[in-house]
């Protein structure tokens, strides 16, 4: 019927008595020190034998279960919601990095590697801008990203009835304001990162923007000026700026070992060998048999085509990363559709 004796490191439930013997803890401390100095027993005959050895039947020295489990199962509950909320903010950072990714050239490896595969495979095609790329994704964007929100809201937050706890948003104010206060004030290396960047993204965004005409046509540029070139000028002047201008002799804004250790070498190599892969498709006719096969697809809705590359595309995901995914299905799609 009872615990273990004197078994501290024993759960505190009792599954089967009604009673806690709170042994020598005052019946004003708190349920919590009842529990943790308890005397257990292993069965309820011994239990009956201490207590009318000790005299302790009626005193203040016994506990109701019920309050015992009562205290933990309101500490469970908010626990319980704590937890809730913890998962849904790390699955919403996530799903936003996933669906953030997609409204800009740069926002993913599998962007990069389209580009370069659709340059590959139609040579002669009209060239895709970051603005004109940003334009037919952004509102996709935001459209995904509301889904993705309501649908963590649905499950995580309003079926677990879940509160604002005034108190919580005090101290989660308290914490970001103190880690915000540790920051400082910028330094001269992230100025001039900061307007590098913004320099970088606004020569990006109107360098031919097709809604109206961009400085590549202004300046009259006879060679082609991609966004590659914009990015390579960036990262050059990168190198030779100083990081601090009041110290033309302090470190580079970037340095050769920094952008060796941190640049994704494996994006250029997936890349590289992504093209590599569907030129050699193209070439032994492996692509055009595929594309042979999947032409029954042909048949079918328009809308039910996309549902099952869709479909198809997210299943191959679980396998393969996205960049490899990628650079293996696009010429086998591009050689159905022709």
């Amino acid at each position: 019927m009872f615990s273990g004796p004197l078994n501290q490191g024993r759960s505190p439930f009792n599954l089967f008595g009604a009673l806690y013997l709170k042994g020598r803890i005052t019946a004003n401390r708190s349920c919590h020190k009842a529990q943790e100095s308890a005397l257990w027993f292993q069965t309820e005959r011994d239990f009956i034998r201490y207590s009318t050895d000790n005299d302790v039947i009626g005193s203040n020295y016994i506990y109701s279960l019920e309050e015992i489990v009562k205290t933990r199962n309101t500490t469970k509950s908010k626990r319980n919601k704590s937890c809730a909320l913890r998962i849904t903010l790390l699955l919403g950072v996530c799903y936003a990095a996933n669906i953030g990714g997609t409204g800009t050239l740069i926002g993913t490896g599998s962007n990069l590697a389209f580009i370069a595969m659709l340059e590959k495979i139609y040579p002669g095609s009209e060239e895709i801008s970051f603005a004109t790329w940003m334009v037919y994704n952004v509102p996709g964007v935001f459209l995904c990203t509301i889904i993705g929100w309501f649908y963590l809201w649905l499950i995580n937050i309003y079926f677990s009835k879940m509160k604002q706890n005034d108190e919580s948003k005090d101290e989660i104010y308290g914490i970001i304001s103190k880690r915000y206060g540790q920051l400082g004030t910028l330094t001269s290396h992230e100025i001039s990162v900061i307007a590098l960047f913004s320099l970088l993204i606004a020569l990006w965004i109107f360098r031919d923007p097709k809604f109206i005409p961009g400085w590549y046509t202004a300046l009259g540029f006879k060679l082609k000026v991609g966004d590659s070139t914009t990015a390579i000028a960036i990262l050059f002047l990168m190198f030779f700026l100083p990081s601090n201008f009041r110290d033309l002799d302090s470190p580079r804004i970037l340095e050769w070992k920094t952008a060796q250790a941190k640049f994704p070498w494996a994006v250029i190599f997936l890349v590289g060998s992504g093209a590599s892969l569907a030129q050699g498709a193209q070439v032994s006719g492996l692509s055009h048999s595929i594309g042979l096969m999947l032409s029954a697809l042909k048949a079918l809705p328009p809308g039910l085509i996309v549902a099952i590359t869709c479909f198809s595309t997210a299943a191959a995901t679980e396998i393969f990363s996205n960049l490899t995914t990628t650079v293996i299905l696009l010429p086998i799609l591009s050689q159905m559709v022709r």
